[in-house]
């Protein structure tokens, strides 16, 4: 599941997700805040977050969220990158 935008990859993994944690994995991460946010279909913020990593690869477990199995949106964003992308939770 790697997207390239702006010349960016990002990838979002596992996706489908059982347990609800998400790792995303980037260059674009590296010592930059980061803000994902987790949307429903009717576009409510379910869940958001915002991180500064020295790393390419973040964890994030939303797990505590309660989330319903289905389809959401998840966007990050920060100054190197932007990208929305579906993950579905079974």
């Amino acid at each position: 599941n790697a997207i390239k935008q702006n010349s960016t990859v990002i990838s979002i993994y596992p996706n489908p997700t059982k347990d609800g944690k998400l790792f995303i994995q980037s260059d674009a991460l590296i010592n930059e805040l980061t803000t994902i946010k987790l949307y429903n279909l009717t576009g409510s913020l379910i869940f958001e977050q915002s991180l500064n990593s020295a790393k390419s690869r973040i964890e994030i477990n939303l797990s505590s969220a309660n989330l319903s199995k289905g389809l959401y949106l998840i966007n990050i964003q920060n100054n190197k990158s932007f990208i929305t992308k579906k993950i579905l939770f079974e």
